[in-house]
């Protein structure tokens, strides 16, 4: 496991500028919500959350469960949906295809500043953000065969990089460039998190990098025997 950040000085100065740039999530929304006295229906709210083995899911899962105990109280339940991660997240809230959604507060930052995989369309000061629930971490996991112990040693090896909706699939991108690397230097694969254990267990990947929080079941089932 380890710990990358890129340009975090320059990041963390403009989020004390700008206090909306936090990841955005669900509580301060359901707090705005329920401040309706009489609801005349039930409100459906879409969450949109990330990849099943990841942390998003079962937090958005754990704040569906309790709001959905209260229901009759606030007249309102949540779709709980498993999504591409942030990055999808973002746009999802913006087309309007989902009312809320978790997302790293890089990629909010980026998505409101127009940078990165928002800089043809431009700032989307239109975001808004709850709360903050937890730090991530760039956790690189590579199997004992393939030989890697740095980033330099991705040279020739399979790596998954992640799926492109996905935050953990540009901060993989920033730490293969930071470190004098690029896509065509290794084999780099797209698939979604959740594969990643089971890739490496088969040897189809020699090592993948996943931006989440911990303790998580994704790095869990990774680092257990294989099952025959």
């Amino acid at each position: 496991m380890g710990r990358y950040s890129v340009e975090t000085k320059k990041m963390v100065k403009n989020m004390i500028k700008i206090t909306k740039i936090l990841p955005f999530f669900l509580l301060g929304t359901l707090f705005l919500m329920s401040c309706d006295q009489k609801p005349k229906a039930i409100q459906y709210v879409r969450l949109g959350t990330g990849d099943l083995t990841g942390l998003y899911y079962p937090i958005g899962k754990a704040i569906g469960r309790i709001v959905d105990k209260k229901w009759e109280g606030h007249h309102m339940k949540l779709k709980v949906k498993s999504t591409d991660g942030s990055v999808y997240n973002i746009n999802q809230v913006l087309a309007g295809n989902l009312d809320v959604a978790m997302a790293q507060a890089d990629k909010q930052y980026h998505a409101f500043s127009g940078k990165r995989e928002w800089e043809k369309t431009g700032a989307r000061t239109e975001l808004r953000s709850l709360f903050s629930l937890h730090t991530e971490s760039i956790t690189i996991v590579a199997s004992l065969k393939s030989g890697i112990k740095k980033i330099q040693d991705f040279k020739g090896k399979k790596i998954n990089l992640g799926n492109k909706g996905s935050g953990h699939f540009g901060n993989a991108l920033d730490v293969i460039t930071e470190h004098g690397l690029a896509e065509n230097d290794f084999t780099n694969l797209y698939h979604r998190a959740f594969e990643s254990p089971w890739l490496l267990h088969d040897e189809m990947i020699d090592a993948y990098l996943f931006t989440v929080g911990h303790p998580n079941t994704n790095i869990r089932e990774a680092i257990q025997e294989k099952k025959q």
